[in-house]
């Protein structure tokens, strides 16, 4: 896989999303462990994966998917394969990716409403004997902080 240099995909986390998902990863730690981080390998992605998975998957490595999360591409195929997985699984990436991929496992269609991801907000899917359901969504603002702006950090 290729990622094209420059441009939105050569970004950096920016000091404030790198407070922001800091701080969302000690609230996070409060409560949960991962045992698996995944990211787009975007520059971002991987940047906010390290920092999550620092406190919420200690002693392993967030690693990049091996299947194409880049903003607009086709949510199905990550979605099967999160589905084969048999541990849980946090996953970083992008919107509209992010946002399409949660509509897709709990309905069925990418192109559901679903809930409105802010930047650095965090989601938790639980599959149930009814099929995937949305446990809880934390954003930055519901713990105080201000907000990323969509230029810190996608």
């Amino acid at each position: 896989k290729q990622i094209s240099q420059g441009g939105d995909s050569a970004r950096t986390l920016s000091d404030v999303g790198h407070d922001e998902v800091s701080r969302m990863a000690s609230f996070l730690g409060r409560s949960i462990r991962v045992p698996q981080v995944l990211h787009s390998g975007l520059l971002r992605a991987a940047q906010t994966a390290l920092i999550l998975s620092q406190t919420l998957s200690p002693g392993q490595m967030a690693e990049e998917s091996s299947i194409s999360m880049i903003p607009m591409a086709d949510v199905e195929p990550f979605a099967e394969s999160l589905a084969r997985t048999t541990e849980d699984v946090m996953v970083v990436g992008h919107m509209p990716f992010l946002g399409r991929l949660v509509a897709y496992i709990i309905t069925g269609d990418a192109d559901a409403e679903v809930c409105d991801f802010e930047t650095a907000a965090v989601a938790c899917l639980e599959e149930t004997d009814n099929g995937w359901v949305l446990q809880w969504l934390v954003s930055p603002r519901l713990l105080g902080m201000k907000g990323i702006d969509k230029g810190d950090m996608n």
